[in-house]
C-alpha cells in the first residue's frame, strides 16, 4: 500500500506511552463525533488515578435510543489480550481470581450493566486474525462468567487505530511528529510566537467566531473566505474559533501561505481520490487567484472545510463559500493589548492611534513600551511585522521586493498623498523622488505600487492615499531616513516639492528624534548664516512659525537658538505686530519649555511674547507660560526651584511689565490647585512619554512656596501703592493655599495676622479670604487654626470709622449675607444690617467722624452704601440737619461721587418729606448739564411729575441719555407717577425722534401697561408699534421681546386692525437691513400671515418688491426655526411661507418674470408632493427646468445650514433627489436629473478635499 505523509505510523502508535497514547485516541474521538454523531466524549487526562476499568468514554444517540462505548487503552507488548492470564488480570485485578461481578472495576460493570460495548484497545500489538478472534473471546466469556448474557465486546490492534486515524491529516502530522512542519495542526499552531499574546474580544469578535463555528460545523458552506485589514489580527481569530471547538481543532491543519500550500505535498495528498480525509483546512496569506486555484481543486470534498485568510476586498461569490468580513479591533481593546503590557500607565491612550485597529502592532508596540522605550517601533524578533505589511508572507526578497521597499519608503516621507486626479501631481513627485534612488522605479511602476499596496489596505483613502497603521508609517519614514538621509539637502528637497506636499512632509518631521540624519539635515537648515530663518519676519510667518513648531520636537535645540537669535532680538514694538505666527511660536516654545535644560531661555521668550498679545485664549503665550508654574500638573520638567528661579527674576526686574508678569506666574506657583491643560506636548515624535515633574512629599510642594512667599515680602515697597497692592493679593492667596499644610499653618496665619498692617495691602481681599476660609476650612484644619482666622477676620471690623465703614459698607462680599442650616437650608443674616445702622448711628452722632469720613462715605461704591444712606437719613431727620453738609461734600468732590449713598440718603428723604426731597432733587437738575452722579443720585431715589418733567426738557436738550426713564416702567413709575403721567412721557420720549428714547418707551408701556394688560392708549400704542426708529441701527432681543408684547396687547384689543397692522409693520420696519428675520416683528407678521393667508399674500408680496430689505422678508418666509413644530409624519418643519397658498404666489409670479429673484430665499427646498413641494415644483414647471431661474433654484437648495462633512449634506441631498423623482412632471423630472448630477460632482469634489483635510 502506497504511504504518505498522512500514513498512520504504526511503530510509532506501538511505543506510546500511556498519557500519549490517551491523548491521541482523545482526539480521534472528537473527530468521529461529527462522522458519527458522538456526544458526551470523556476522556481523562489523568492516567495515575485508578480509572474503574476504564480510561474514556462516549455516547451514540441514533433514532432507536441511546448506547454508550467504554475504552481501555493498553500500551506497550508486555499486555497481550489473547493470553487468558492478561485479560483476568485486566477485567479483575488479578490473574487467579474467580469471574464475579463485585471483582469488575466500577466503570466496566457500569458500561456492561447499562448494556454499553467495552471495547480494549491493545495498541502495542498489530493483532493477527487469530489473537484478534481469541481476545474478543476471552473477554467476552468473563462477561458471561459475570452473569451478562450478550456481553457488546470489541477489540481494536495498533492497526485497526492507525486505519482511523488516516481520515484525519491533522491526527496523522501530530502521530508522526510533522506537526509543527509548515503546514501545522492546532497545537503546534497555537504555540507560534505570534499566537500565544492574550485576546481581547468585544462584541464584533464574539460574533465573528461563532458565524465561523456555525460555518465550520454546517453542512451548507465549504469555504469559509476570511478578508480585513493587514495586522488586524485575523489569523488570531480564527485559531480562537477553532480552539473553542474540540471538533474542529482535533482536524485542523494550518498553512502558514497559500503559496507554500500549492507546492506541498499536503495539497498532493488530499486530492486523491481513494482518500476521503476529514479536516479543517486553514490558509493563511491567500490571495485571490490563489483562493480561486485551492477551491477550485478541493470543492465538492464535502468532508474537508476550507478557510483562506487575506486582507481583501473580496468580489467573487459562490453558494459554497461565505466570505466573512474581519472585524477591526476598536480602540478600547487595543488599549486593553497595550496594557497587558504595561498595566495601568496613563499614556497608553497615546498608542491607541498608533495601532489604527491592528491587533499585531499593538502587541509589538506594548512589548517594546515594555522592555524597548527607547524604539517603540522595533520589530518583534519571531515576526519581521513590519516587512509582512508590505510585502505579504515568505516574499521578502528579491529584486522586486526591494523596489517596492523603496517606493513604500518614498510614500511615508509624506503624511499622506495625492494620488489621483485632480491632485496626481503629488504621487509623480514621489515617483520621480523615488526614481533616483532606483531608475527601473517609473511612474508605471509606481502606480502598480500603489495599486498593491491599496489592495493590501497598508494604503487607504480614495483620490489622497495614506499609510496604516501609524506604527507602520513611521518605521518606514525611519528607514528612509537611515538608508538615504546620510547627505540629504534638506533645504533643497523641500524647495522643490510641490507646496501642497510640503506641510504632510513636515509632519513627519517630528520623529527626527532618535534619527542622527533627519537631525542633522534639520540642524543644517535651522543654523545656515544665510538660511531663511535667520530672519525675524520669516519666523514669526505662518510657514516659518509652523516649521518650527515641527521642528521643536525633533531638535529643540537647535530650534531654541533659532528663536532667541530671533523672536529674543524683536523689539516690543514689533512683538505687537506679529500676526499668525504668533500662536505658532507659543506652541514651539511649550514643546521646548518640557525639557528641564530649555526651560529658563524658552520661558524668558514666552514672556517676551506675552508683550503685545490680542488674544484672551489659555493658550496664548500667558497662558500657556503660567500653566508652566502650576506645581500640580505644569508640563515641564523643571523643577519648582528652577521656575521659582526666573519667576523672581521677572519679580525683581526693572521693567513693570515684567514685574507684573511675575505676580502673575507666582499667583499659580502658590496655588495647590491642579489645572486643566490639554494632553500632548508630553508625547514628541517617536520619544517616550516626557515625565513631567510630580511631588513625591508634601515638602515639596511647600517648601518652595515657602521660599516663594518669602521673596514676595521681601519685595514690598510702601510708596508704589499700586504694586504694594497687586502684591498683597498674590501674598493673600499663596497664605490662603498654605493653610492646606500644617507644618505650613502658623506661618500662614502670622503673614495674614501681619497683614493687617501691610502698607497699600488690599484689605477688602484679605478679607473676603477670611470670611470663605472661616466658613469653608480646608479639610482635617484644626480648630485653632479656625480661631485663629477668626480672630483676624474680626480684628478687619475694628480701628478708625473709616477703615470699619470700608470693611461692612464699601466691601461687597455676599458671603458674609447669609448662612446654611444643618439640613443644607439658606438663612438670611442680619448681622450686615445691623453693622451698618450702627455705623450710621456713629456717624450722625459725631461731628468729628463725619469730618473725618463724610467723603469716604461719599465715595464709596459698595451696594450696602444705600443702605447706610437710608439710615443716616432716617437718625438724622430728629437730631441734626445733614443736607448742607453732605451736598456741599457732594459738590465738592462732584464725579468722585459713589451712586449708592447719595441716592438712598435721598429715597429715604422722599419717603418722609416729599416736598423736601423734591426740592433737592430739582436743585441737582438745575444745571443745563447736569452730572451724572447728580441724575443719577435724583433717579434712584425716585420719581416725581415735576422731577420727570425737568428729565424730560434735559433729555430734549440733549443733556441726558434715554435710559434714565427706564425705571418709569418699573416700581418708581408705579409708585410716583400715575398712568396718564406715564403716558405722557412715552409720548414725550416717542416724538423725540431719538431712537434710544423709543426703545425705552417701548419698554416702560410693556411693563406698566401690556404685560399687566392695564388700561393704555390705543394711539400710544399704535405709535409705538409704528415708530420706525424703534429698530433703527438696533435690533437687541429685549427691544424685541417688549415690542412684541406691544403687538400682542394691541391684537387683543383690536383684533380687526391686524391687516392694517401688517402693512405698517411692512412699511416702517422692513425699510433696514438691521431687523433681523427672528425678531419678534416677523414673529408678529406670521401670526397674522396665518389668521389671514388670502388677505395677507398682496401685502407680503408688495413689500417684496418695494422694501429695501426684501431680502430679510423673503429669507423669513423661508426659515424654520421661529414656526410651530410640525407634525410627526410631516417631512420637514413648516414654514412661514407655508401659511399661504403655493397657487395663489405662482399667479404672482406669472404675472412678472422678474419677481423670482424675490421669492428664491422663500422657496421650500424640496419637491416632495404633499409635504411643502407644490411651490418648489409649480415653479420649475413655470419658468422650465433649463431656464436661469431654475438654475438659481438649484443654488437656493444647496445653501443651508449643515453640520459635518460636506459630502455627507450633498449625499443627503442627492437621496432626497431620488426619492422626488417618482410622480414628477417632465419639467421637474429633467430638473431633478440636473440636480443629481450637479450633486454628484459637489460629493466627488467634497470627498477629495475632506480627505485631504483630514
Amino acid at each position: 500500500m502506497e504511504t504518505s505523509i498522512f500514513t498512520p505510523d504504526i511503530e510509532r502508535l506501538g511505543k506510546l506511552k500511556i498519557q500519549e497514547a490517551t491523548e491521541v485516541f482523545g482526539r480521534l474521538l472528537w473527530c468521529e463525533a461529527a462522522r458519527l454523531g458522538l456526544v458526551n466524549i470523556v476522556v481523562s487526562g489523568d492516567v495515575n488515578s485508578a480509572d474503574g476499568g476504564i480510561d474514556a468514554k462516549a455516547e451514540l444517540v441514533g433514532d432507536k435510543g441511546g448506547h454508550s462505548f467504554h475504552y481501555q487503552i493498553k500500551t506497550g507488548t508486555s499486555f497481550k489480550p489473547w493470553q487468558p492470564t492478561a485479560i483476568t488480570k485486566e477485567l479483575f485485578g488479578d490473574a487467579r481470581a474467580r469471574p464475579s461481578r463485585s471483582a469488575l472495576g466500577p466503570a466496566v460493570r457500569r458500561c456492561m450493566n447499562d448494556g454499553g460495548t467495552y471495547v480494549m484497545l491493545a495498541l502495542g500489538h498489530d493483532l493477527l486474525a487469530e489473537n484478534h478472534s481469541l481476545a474478543v473471546e476471552l473477554i467476552s466469556h468473563s462477561f458471561r462468567n459475570c452473569g451478562y448474557k450478550n456481553p457488546r465486546v470489541q477489540v481494536w490492534g495498533s492497526r485497526q487505530v492507525a486505519n482511523m486515524l488516516e481520515r484525519y491529516p491533522s491526527l496523522c502530522l501530530d502521530l508522526g511528529a510533522m506537526g509543527d512542519l509548515r503546514f501545522q495542526t492546532v497545537s503546534s499552531w497555537a504555540m507560534n510566537g505570534d499566537m500565544t499574546p492574550e485576546l481581547s474580544l468585544g462584541g464584533a469578535q464574539e460574533q465573528f467566531i461563532s458565524r465561523l463555528q456555525t460555518l465550520l460545523t454546517g453542512p451548507d458552506v465549504q469555504h469559509a473566505r476570511i478578508v480585513g485589514e493587514p495586522g488586524i489580527g485575523k489569523t488570531r481569530l480564527v485559531l480562537e474559533a477553532i480552539q473553542k471547538l474540540r471538533p474542529l481543532a482535533a482536524k485542523a491543519i494550518y498553512v502558514p501561505s497559500a503559496e507554500l500550500f500549492q507546492r506541498s505535498r499536503l495539497f498532493f495528498e488530499l486530492l486523491k481520490e481513494d482518500r476521503e480525509y476529514s479536516a479543517v483546512l486553514v490558509v493563511d496569506e491567500c490571495d485571490d487567484d490563489e483562493r480561486a486555484s485551492i477551491f477550485r481543486a478541493l470543492k465538492g470534498r464535502t468532508r474537508i472545510k476550507l478557510v483562506t485568510i487575506d486582507h481583501g476586498p473580496e468580489t467573487s461569490a459562490d453558494s459554497l463559500m461565505e466570505v466573512l468580513k474581519f472585524p477591526p479591533l476598536e480602540d478600547a481593546q487595543i488599549e486593553a493589548i497595550l496594557r497587558q503590557y504595561i498595566g495601568k500607565s496613563a499614556h497608553a491612550h497615546n498608542w491607541v492611534s498608533w495601532c489604527e485597529g491592528s491587533a499585531r502592532v499593538a502587541h509589538a508596540v506594548g512589548d517594546n513600551l515594555k522592555r524597548n522605550p527607547g524604539d517603540i517601533l522595533k520589530s518583534p524578533a519571531i515576526v519581521p511585522i513590519w516587512e509582512r505589511f508590505v510585502l505579504g508572507y515568505n516574499k521578502a526578497s528579491g529584486e522586486a521586493a526591494d523596489r517596492l521597499m523603496t517606493i513604500v519608503r518614498h510614500i511615508a516621507l509624506f503624511r499622506k498623498f495625492g494620488a489621483k486626479r485632480p491632485v496626481a501631481a503629488e504621487a509623480s513627485y514621489i515617483a520621480q523622488l523615488a526614481g533616483r534612488v532606483d531608475p527601473a522605479i517609473t511612474k508605471g511602476a509606481f502606480d502598480l505600487a500603489i495599486d498593491k499596496l491599496a489592495e493590501r489596505r497598508i494604503l487607504q483613502g480614495s483620490h489622497t492615499l495614506r499609510l496604516v497603521p501609524r506604527a507602520l508609517h513611521v518605521h518606514l519614514w525611519k528607514q528612509w531616513w537611515q538608508i538615504h538621509g546620510s547627505d540629504i539637502d534638506l533645504a533643497a528637497l523641500m524647495d522643490k516639492m510641490p507646496e501642497t506636499l510640503r506641510k504632510w512632509f513636515l509632519d513627519m518631521m517630528i520623529y527626527s528624534n532618535g534619527v542622527p540624519s533627519a537631525q542633522a539635515a534639520i540642524q543644517d537648515v535651522l543654523g545656515a548664516e544665510d538660511g531663511p530663518f535667520t530672519s525675524k519676519e520669516f519666523v514669526a510667518s505662518k510657514s516659518g512659525s509652523r516649521f518650527l513648531t515641527v521642528m521643536a520636537e525633533a531638535d529643540p535645540a537647535a530650534t531654541l537658538a533659532v528663536l532667541q537669535r530671533t523672536v529674543g532680538a524683536t523689539s516690543r514694538a514689533k512683538l505687537k505686530r506679529f500676526g499668525d505666527g504668533r500662536q505658532n511660536l507659543v506652541h514651539a516654545l511649550e514643546k521646548i519649555a518640557v525639557w528641564s535644560q530649555y526651560f529658563a531661555p524658552a520661558a524668558r521668550l514666552l514672556a517676551h511674547l506675552c508683550f503685545g498679545e490680542s488674544t484672551t485664549y489659555s493658550n496664548n503665550a500667558k497662558g500657556t507660560l503660567t500653566g508652566l508654574f502650576v506645581l500640580r500638573g505644569g508640563a515641564t520638567q523643571a523643577t519648582p526651584l528652577d521656575r521659582l528661579a526666573f519667576v523672581q527674576e521677572l519679580v525683581n526686574d526693572a521693567d513693570d511689565f515684567n514685574r507684573r508678569l511675575g505676580l502673575d506666574f507666582l499667583k499659580a506657583f502658590l496655588t495647590d490647585k491642579s489645572r486643566t491643560r490639554v494632553i500632548g506636548v508630553e508625547y514628541q515624535g517617536l520619544a517616550p512619554e516626557i515625565g513631567f515633574w510630580e511631588p513625591k512629599l508634601w515638602s515639596d510642594l511647600f517648601d518652595p512656596r515657602t521660599m516663594a512667599l518669602r521673596g514676595l515680602l521681601a519685595s514690598s515697597e510702601p510708596k508704589a501703592l499700586e504694586w504694594q497692592a497687586a502684591l498683597s493679593e498674590v501674598i493673600i492667596e499663596g497664605a490662603d493655599d498654605l493653610l492646606r499644610y500644617k507644618e505650613a499653618s502658623d506661618w500662614a496665619i502670622s503673614i495674614l495676622r501681619e497683614h493687617l498692617n501691610f502698607p497699600g495691602g488690599n484689605r477688602q481681599v484679605l478679607t473676603r479670604m477670611l470670611i470663605h476660609r472661616v466658613k469653608h476650612p480646608y479639610n482635617g484644619t484644626p480648630p485653632n487654626v479656625t480661631e485663629a482666622l477668626s480672630a483676624i477676620l474680626d480684628a478687619t471690623g475694628t480701628g478708625s470709622f473709616s477703615t470699619r465703614f470700608d470693611r461692612f459698607v464699601t466691601y461687597d462680599i455676599h458671603e458674609e449675607n447669609y448662612s446654611f442650616s444643618s439640613s443644607g437650608e439658606y438663612i438670611e443674616s442680619d448681622v450686615p444690617a445691623k453693622r451698618v445702622e450702627a455705623l450710621a448711628r456713629e456717624f450722625v452722632g459725631s461731628p468729628a467722624i463725619r469730618r473725618e469720613s463724610l467723603e469716604t462715605v461719599m465715595r464709596s461704591q459698595g451696594s450696602r452704601a444705600s443702605s447706610f444712606g437710608r439710615f443716616v437719613a432716617s437718625m438724622s431727620s430728629e437730631v441734626v440737619d445733614l443736607d448742607s453738609e453732605i451736598f456741599t461734600c457732594a459738590e465738592t468732590l462732584n464725579e468722585d461721587v459713589g451712586n449708592f449713598f447719595l441716592s438712598g440718603y435721598l429715597e429715604k428723604i422722599k419717603s418722609s418729606d416729599r416736598a423736601r426731597w423734591e426740592g433737592h432733587a430739582l436743585r441737582l437738575l438745575a444745571d443745563e448739564k447736569p452730572a451724572a452722579w447728580k441724575i443719577r443720585a435724583v433717579v434712584f431715589s425716585g420719581l416725581s411729575p415735576k422731577v420727570t418733567e425737568r428729565l424730560l426738557d434735559l433729555f430734549t436738550a440733549g443733556s441726558i441719555h434715554a435710559s434714565y426713564f427706564q425705571n418709569i416702567g418699573g416700581s418708581f413709575g408705579e409708585t410716583d407717577l400715575t398712568s396718564d403721567q406715564v403716558q405722557s412721557i412715552c409720548s414725550r420720549l416717542e416724538k423725540s425722534g431719538d431712537p434710544k428714547a423709543a426703545r425705552a418707551a417701548v419698554e416702560i408701556v410693556s411693563s406698566r401697561f401690556a404685560r399687566k394688560q392695564a388700561d393704555c392708549s390705543s394711539e400710544l400704542l399704535w405709535s409705538l408699534l409704528m415708530n420706525p426708529k424703534v429698530f433703527e441701527r438696533h435690533d437687541d432681543h429685549m427691544t424685541s421681546y417688549h415690542w412684541k408684547i406691544l403687538a400682542t396687547a394691541f391684537r387683543t384689543r383690536h383684533p380687526e386692525r391686524d391687516l392694517e397692522l401688517l402693512a405698517g409693520i411692512l412699511t416702517a420696519h422692513c425699510n433696514s437691513y438691521s431687523i433681523h428675520s427672528y425678531s419678534g416683528v416677523f414673529e408678529t407678521v406670521a401670526e397674522i400671515s396665518k389668521a389671514h393667508p388670502k388677505d395677507c399674500w398682496p401685502l407680503v408680496g408688495r413689500a417684496l418688491e418695494t422694501s429695501e430689505a426684501s431680502w430679510t422678508i423673503a429669507h423669513w418666509l423661508g426659515e424654520n426655526y421661529r414656526t410651530e413644530d410640525p407634525p410627526e409624519e410631516a417631512a420637514r418643519a413648516l414654514l412661514p411661507i407655508d401659511a399661504f397658498d403655493p397657487e395663489q404666489i405662482l399667479r404672482w409670479l406669472s404675472e412678472k418674470t422678474s419677481r423670482s429673484e424675490l421669492i428664491m430665499e422663500a422657496i421650500p427646498k424640496s419637491l416632495e408632493p404633499g409635504a411643502g413641494g407644490e411651490l418648489a415644483r409649480g415653479f420649475i414647471d413655470l419658468f422650465g427646468a433649463r431656464s436661469k431661474e431654475a438654475r438659481g433654484l438649484m443654488g437656493h437648495f444647496e445653501s443651508g445650514t449643515r453640520w459635518g462633512p460636506d459630502s455627507a449634506y450633498y449625499a443627503k441631498q442627492r437621496d432626497n433627489a431620488r426619492i422626488w423623482v417618482e410622480a414628477a412632471s417632465p419639467a421637474v423630472r429633467e430638473w431633478i436629473g440636473e440636480w443629481i448630477d450637479y450633486l454628484s460632482n459637489r460629493i466627488e469634489r467634497a470627498r477629495i478635499a475632506e480627505e485631504r483635510d483630514f
